[in-house]
């Protein structure tokens, strides 16, 4: 599969995860396939890394992640945006109105 740009708000689709597990018997109805493959991890920085690294896995060349200001302060942003870049290149990072960060992932090298 591969996939020019994708766009994930971290906070939905892990809420999506969650209410789909309480009340679905099986499979989740994701935006995106390779979402299928993902399981989130109780410690948010592994869940994201972990979410990243199956997009890269599966061809996806560039990413928008958006983690919400809620998320972010559960966050070490430095440790996240260093373990981003371990993936790939952060091509652009800003902040919207309701103070959510949006990471530009580059996948490709």
């Amino acid at each position: 599969m591969t996939v020019e740009k994708v766009l994930i708000d971290y906070e939905k689709i892990r809420r999506n995860y969650d209410n789909t597990l309480t009340s679905t018997a099986r499979g989740f109805e994701n935006l995106y396939d390779f979402l299928d493959y993902w399981v989130p991890d109780e410690n948010d920085h592994d869940s994201i890394i972990n979410l990243l690294k199956i997009a890269k896995d599966e061809n996806i060349k560039s990413l928008e992640l958006i983690i919400s200001n809620k998320i972010k302060s559960s966050l070490d942003i430095n440790k996240l945006e260093n373990l981003i870049f371990a993936l790939g290149n952060i091509e652009n990072n800003y902040l919207s109105n309701d103070l959510s960060s949006h990471y530009l992932i580059n996948f490709e090298n």
